[in-house]
């Protein structure tokens, strides 16, 4: 998520910049200072460059949204929860972050747990030995959601 918001802020400010930069060079005759090229040959590499983290910006955030489709349409069972962790010094809409460790019966992992963490309802209130519905993909039983009852 951190590498796909640089790239999609670094490929934001180069591309526009790059762009310029080719205008001005290829438009401006005679700039106050140096020459109209020397706008070309900064301008077409930071435009490239920028291209190129677009391109890896499009790719990480199509492939997120793949991720995030596999869950929503992942299979739904019960699952034991064996630890939950509120830290309410991060919190989003006003909701604390909740670590949440669940034990799956199907689960590829070795001991069979898998972590995640949450911004959503009342999850706070779970006590580990609590059971839970939760949809995730069996693909990566890593990448699963708590769902209401």
């Amino acid at each position: 998520m951190v590498l796909r918001l640089i790239l999609g802020i670094l490929a934001v400010t180069l591309v526009p910049l790059g762009v310029v930069f080719v205008v001005l060079g290829l438009v401006v005759g005679e700039p106050d200072r140096g020459r109209p090229e020397a706008f070309l040959y900064v301008g077409a590499p930071l435009a490239l460059t920028g291209l190129a983290f677009t391109v890896a910006f499009i790719f990480l955030w199509r492939r997120e949204a793949a991720r995030r489709q596999r869950r929503r349409q992942g299979l739904r069972t019960r699952a034991e929860v064996v630890r939950a962790d509120v830290d309410w010094g991060v919190r989003v809409n006003d909701r604390p972050a909740l670590r949440l460790t669940v034990r799956l019966p199907a689960a590829s992992t070795s001991d069979g747990t898998v972590s995640g963490t949450f911004h959503t309802g009342a999850w706070y209130e779970l006590t580990p030995g609590e059971w839970i519905d939760i949809v995730y993909d069996p693909a990566e039983p890593a990448n699963f959601e708590p769902v209401a009852s």
